[in-house]
């Protein structure tokens, strides 16, 4: 039989999945008692076969396409790494003309592969290294800033508690001090007991308006920009998400897709709305990592004033790429905002019921979700509040 002479063909023909180049290297590659095996196929007087037997039938595909001779050995490491197997691969020649290999040729080639094995192994360690460390960088960012949010809600749940103890102890003493006004006023007191009574009350109200002061401070981004009604660009808060995210969502393949324009400004506490968005693409984030392939997932943030009903709104309009809400964790989508409700192994279901509850308290606005399918969430606002 005339061999082929397309080289083309004959690459396919070595190198295709399933091909005999593929059935030689699988035959070396789980030998338990040879790591290489090298052959001179054509009819000589003193044909050379070494290592793992390869069968007739293989050996007629090779002749087909002019294979002449041919060799394979096993990449093995010796380095003590997390793989489970010392073999990482093969390496492979087929030679068009005549070759007669040597003992020493054979040596020489298992010493070259066994370097080459150590340096596949400790390179795929060090890939695999890289990619805990980048893992637990993220986690560690995403407990560090989760705890910071966490710290900030305790905290302004205790003052908020002692706040309306002393809220109702104003209240009690501003009674106190009326009636003792008129009481005084009656029996004709002095002006310095009345004004007494009054600086006492006022002292009361002072530690109120500290209290309320320490709230706002919690959610000041920088000095100077407590204003609760401040109004700033959507556009880069978030762009300041986004940037705060940038390693996790390279990590696990993720891109935005942002079409917001910069005259786009909202009204309200920044840190709030930074806040609602991060409890957004956190979750897009956590349903990209629980997939076994991470294919390529765009996370969509459109931004538009439009008419709701009569009156102009900011409309945002939020999905990816994923899978969308789990159907058979959540029979009725929109139980998704109820307090509790997670897809999550460890998930706390806080994260869109309180994003709702600030959208509603902070900037007069709500969240919906509009598809289950895309997990597509559209938030409206009030352009003015």
């Amino acid at each position: 039989m005339e061999p082929v002479e397309y080289s083309g063909y004959v690459n396919d023909m070595l190198l295709e999945r399933n091909s005999v180049g593929e059935q030689i290297t699988k035959l070396v590659f789980k030998d338990k008692d040879y790591s290489w095996t090298v052959g001179m196929i054509e009819d000589y007087k003193d044909p050379f076969y070494s290592g793992t037997e390869i069968s007739k039938d293989i050996e007629e595909k090779l002749k087909e396409i002019g294979i002449q001779a041919y060799c394979v050995f096993r990449l093995e490491s010796e380095v003590n790494t997390m793989i489970s197997e010392t073999a990482v691969g093969t390496l492979s020649f087929f030679y068009r003309y005549p070759h007669r290999f040597s003992w020493r040729d054979i040596a020489l080639a298992r010493s070259l592969c066994k370097q080459s094995g150590n340096l596949i192994a400790l390179y795929d360690e060090q890939k695999k290294l890289e990619k805990i460390t980048e893992e637990l960088s993220f986690t560690n960012n995403i407990l560090k800033i989760e705890s910071e949010m966490s710290a900030r809600a305790e905290i302004v749940t205790l003052l908020a508690h002692d706040l309306g103890h002393k809220a109702m102890a104003v209240m009690s003493s501003y009674e106190r001090f009326l009636n003792s006004v008129k009481k005084a006023l009656k029996m004709s007191q002095s002006f310095n007991a009345i004004k007494e009574m009054a600086d006492k009350t006022k002292e009361d109200i002072s530690f109120v308006v500290k209290s309320l002061s320490n709230v706002n401070s919690l959610f000041m981004s920088e000095k100077g920009t407590g204003d609760e009604d401040q109004c700033f660009s959507l556009f880069e808060a978030i762009q300041e998400v986004v940037s705060t995210m940038q390693q996790a969502l390279d990590r696990y393949n993720m891109s935005m897709d942002i079409q917001v324009s910069e005259k786009i400004k909202i009204c309200g506490v920044r840190p709030v709305f930074v806040q609602i968005l991060f409890n957004l693409l956190i979750n897009s984030i956590d349903a990209q990592r629980d997939r076994r392939n991470t294919r390529k997932n765009t996370v969509h943030v459109h931004a538009e004033h439009g008419k709701v009903g009569e009156e102009m709104r900011i409309i945002i309009k939020y999905w990816d790429e994923g899978n969308g809400i789990d159907r058979s964790i959540f029979k009725d989508p929109k139980d998704i905002f109820e307090l509790g409700a997670t897809s999550k192994e460890k998930g706390t279901g806080r994260g869109l019921t309180i994003s709702r509850n600030l959208l509603n308290t902070y900037f007069n606005g709500d969240i919906d979700l509009k598809d289950p399918k895309t997990a597509f969430f559209q938030i409206i606002i009030p352009i003015k509040r």
